[in-house]
């Protein structure tokens, strides 16, 4: 949940609460969510209400070349198949171990 919005520069900065508790995140893991409440599109960064940086997403800031390039290196990943996916793919087994940090 959004609970700041400010503008700094060219910069739209949200600051952030959870929606879910850790537990509650827990029982909707492996089930598809469907609540979006923003989409972003332009320059913004993400903190928690505690100040700590979640995301930083820039538009247009990578050229035709570099995007290529990553393309390049990473298509052969994205297309093959693999068994290490757990919860990240749907999968009904729940193999998740939440880290307590």
């Amino acid at each position: 949940m959004i609970v700041k919005k400010e503008k700094k520069g060219n910069v739209t900065i949200f600051y952030v609460e959870k929606d879910y508790d850790d537990n509650k995140l827990l029982s909707v893991l492996n089930t598809k969510l469907t609540k979006i409440d923003k989409i972003i599109t332009t320059n913004t960064d993400v903190y928690t209400v505690e100040g700590e940086l979640l995301l930083r997403f820039r538009k247009k800031i990578l050229n035709t070349k570099s995007i290529e390039l990553f393309y390049d290196n990473v298509i052969k990943f994205a297309v093959g198949t693999n068994s290490n996916r757990g919860s990240v793919s749907g999968s009904k087994i729940k193999s998740f171990t939440p880290l307590n940090i």
